[in-house]
């Protein structure tokens, strides 16, 4: 919504480009620690009332995923988006 929004109302691209890189920033900060969060507590839980931690469980592979492919987009895709706008 950011994007579109952005790219309709403001006069330049290069403008737009810069309201969108900074809120994908903000949005993968915004998963990443939570993630972490997230994952801590379901090993304490699952420790707590299955007496082992169950870090091959589904969900905890699934948060897993989401970490990386959102460290891959902060700090593999953004600066290369970030370089193809300067140029």
């Amino acid at each position: 919504m950011v994007a579109q929004t952005a790219f309709a109302v403001l006069p330049a691209r290069n403008l737009a480009g810069s309201i969108v890189g900074r809120s994908l920033g903000i949005l993968h900060w915004m998963g990443i620690f939570p993630a972490f969060v997230f994952l801590a507590s379901s090993l304490l839980y699952s420790r707590l009332t299955e007496g082992a931690a169950q870090g091959f469980a589904a969900r905890n592979l699934l948060i897993c995923l989401m970490v990386a492919l959102t460290l891959i987009s902060q700090f593999g895709i953004i600066p290369r988006m970030d370089a193809l706008r300067a140029s």
